[in-house]
């Protein structure tokens, strides 16, 4: 829902032909959009893309689709919508799997593919921070197994060792989850890169807590990717919740619960990719941009009888001015925004539990705080690039005319830096201009808080905001950790490869040599007549 505002913004902007702002982009046309709710679920949003191509709009179908949120899901609808020719433009779906111009057609998107944000991490680590061991651990979806390996091609050219790489599903087994971590324990790498989606990824770092990898002290900095840095509460209900995946196993099996204080102050040290939040060195529109979104009237709940935002919220948008609740139970003291869709959809209402006996809630935006969301200003782009595109297709336009015309000839200053398609046979619809991340650090301090430390971009690496910032660490000193360690070989009776991972051999077998044996196999068994105990 906040990103939906950085097209809704677009589009309101685009329609009014007196305001000076894309005045002479579909200067006799009107954009009508209906809006879906893909709630995360692939299976969703394969049945919402067959919509948009059977019943949207009366059944004159959808010219383009911005979205859906994540590459997974994105996948799975551009397996209908490019079967119909229809473009669909992505605000966040970044896995390098979706640059396959064979299998995703008429696929375009307006961040950066992740291969760069692969290219960022690794520059990051091996050129800022001088580390040259990693390991890297990601989910098994789209966005998360494409990444890693992005990364991972990355670090291999870069010199970057990878001491483990590891892959847990999205939705992991708990036992999985304990395999994972345990090699994570066994190297003396102490370096993790993270991939994974975030409720995945709070699940990883809840199993390294329990683990002593991941902490305030551990010594282990956990460097983290925008899928977990812009949904800090998802991570947080992940490792929060009593029973934070019921697809994963018994809640039994699951690592204790943090606390959120826990979860705080195991933060510590964390650093990782996000998208930029301020494009302003970017983009010359930027600013006037923010100030014109933040005019917009407010669509959280209202109490119509006390005033202000309705009480009993869930989660809150915080900005610039301050901090609005939102998400909050429909009532008699909760109304929500009245905005819906061209086909009288409510905009900021949501079903959130698919229970009719439970009220709707009301998730709107809080505009006067100043809050924009990460991926908020690549929607806004998204549908300004399409307006673009069906301007020069003229009207009457087929699909395939505006797919063409995105490609060929969008090319415009965004409110996300310069903005444009590449169209060459072997990669059609990236965007290669305007790349950059923001590098953040956790300070331990609450969840949901990550500094920004400074801008990187493809051209000119990473520029700190403040050449004197002085990163967190997760050490008991505040001393950036070396990315190794070394570690005491496992004494004679028993098997591993050191350290913490060292176990004694089964009864029955034996090992007189210490630092030699790595698996339970190289355990020697006693002999007839031998006993052993322990090793």
């Amino acid at each position: 829902h906040n990103n939906l505002a950085g097209a809704l913004h677009a589009i309101t902007e685009i329609n009014d032909k007196s305001d000076g702002i894309w005045d002479d982009v579909l200067p006799d046309t009107t954009i009508v959009y209906e809006w879906y709710n893909s709630d995360y679920s692939a299976a969703i949003a394969m049945q919402q893309a067959i919509e948009c191509v059977t019943t949207a709009f009366g059944g004159t179908w959808a010219d383009v689709v911005l979205g859906p949120y994540g590459s997974g899901l994105t996948m799975s609808s551009q397996l209908v919508l490019s079967t119909y020719d229809v473009p669909q433009i992505s605000y966040a779906a970044t896995s390098p799997t979706l640059s396959d111009t064979n299998e995703y057609p008429t696929f375009s998107r307006t961040p950066p593919s992740d291969a760069y944000q692969g290219i960022a991490s690794v520059d990051v680590i091996s050129n800022v921070f001088g580390w040259k061991n990693v390991i890297s651990v990601s989910g098994a979806d789209g966005y998360s197994a494409a990444g890693a390996i992005a990364f991972e091609r990355s670090a291999l050219a870069e010199g970057v060792v990878l001491s483990r790489s590891l892959q847990v599903n999205e939705r992991p087994s708990y036992s999985s989850l304990t395999t994972a971590v345990n090699a994570i324990v066994s190297s003396n790498t102490r370096i993790v890169f993270m991939m994974a989606q975030a409720s995945t990824s709070g699940l990883i770092l809840r199993e390294a807590y329990s683990q002593g990898v991941f902490g305030s002290d551990s010594g282990y900095v956990w460097f983290l990717t925008d899928a977990a840095t812009t949904a800090m509460g998802t991570v947080l209900s992940s490792m929060t919740l009593t029973d934070p995946c019921p697809d994963c196993g018994e809640v039994a099996d699951a690592p204790p619960a943090m606390t959120e204080a826990e979860c705080a102050a195991a933060m510590k040290g964390a650093v990782g990719m996000s998208p930029v939040t301020d494009f302003s060195g970017m983009s010359s529109i930027y600013a006037a941009w923010t100030s014109r979104f933040a005019s917009q009237v407010d669509t959280v709940g209202a109490d119509p009888s006390a005033g202000g935002v309705c009480a009993d919220a869930v989660s809150a948008l915080s900005g610039d001015s301050g901090t609005s609740m939102t998400n909050a139970p429909m009532g008699d003291t909760c109304v929500c925004s009245s905005e819906v869709d061209s086909a009288g959809r409510p905009l900021w209402q949501l079903d959130h539990d698919g229970d009719d006996s439970t009220p709707d809630r009301c998730v709107g935006m809080a505009y006067s705080t100043g809050y924009i969301s990460g991926y908020a200003p690549y929607a806004y782009d998204g549908i300004v690039a399409f307006a673009q595109a069906a301007t020069v297709a003229g009207e009457g336009f087929a699909s395939p005319m505006l797919l063409d015309a995105l490609r060929a000839n969008v090319s415009f200053e965004g409110v996300t830096g310069q903005v444009e398609f590449t169209n060459r046979d072997d990669n059609k619809g990236d965007r290669e201009v305007g790349v950059a991340y923001t590098l953040v650090n956790h300070d331990g301090t609450d969840c949901y808080t990550l500094t920004s430390v400074g801008t990187w971009t493809v051209d000119t690496g990473l520029a700190l905001a403040d050449d004197s910032y002085t990163y967190v660490w997760p050490t008991a000193d505040g001393a950036k950790p070396s990315d190794t360690v070394a570690i005491a070989t496992c004494p004679a009776g028993s098997y591993g490869s050191g350290g913490a991972s060292c176990q004694t051999c089964p009864d029955g077998s034996y090992n007189e040599f210490s630092g030699t044996t790595y698996t339970i196999e190289d355990c020697i068994a006693c002999l007839r007549g031998e006993f052993s105990i322990g090793g």
